[in-house]
């Protein structure tokens, strides 16, 4: 379960933390196909832009697989900003990403 874990963070981070146009295709090691602990994949994530992402071998039973998230996105600030009030003054939105085999 916890490689799952580990999987489910990095990958979510990959999408989160970098703009869409800066992300290239990627690699996730160690994910479990199932609960045998020595039965892992190595899953190629391929950007198609657009909040779309090809994932190979695809790990879910549903294709595609939309999943959204609500965040506050802003664009990197200058050193010194106040992050917080940055933070405070931006709304909510949400984030949509389309997963597909």
């Amino acid at each position: 379960m916890y490689k799952a874990l580990q999987f489910f963070d990095t990958f979510s981070l990959y999408v989160q933390c970098e703009h869409p146009s800066r992300h290239a295709e990627a690699t996730f090691a160690n994910v479990p196909v199932d609960a045998d602990p020595d039965h892992d994949v190595t899953i190629t994530v391929t950007p198609r832009g657009e909040g779309r992402y090809r994932l190979d071998p695809f790990p879910f039973d549903v294709d595609p697989l939309e999943v959204t998230t609500i965040g506050r996105y802003f664009e990197p600030q200058p050193a010194g900003t106040d992050l917080v009030a940055r933070w405070n003054a931006t709304e909510p939105a949400g984030q949509t990403v389309r997963l597909t085999a």
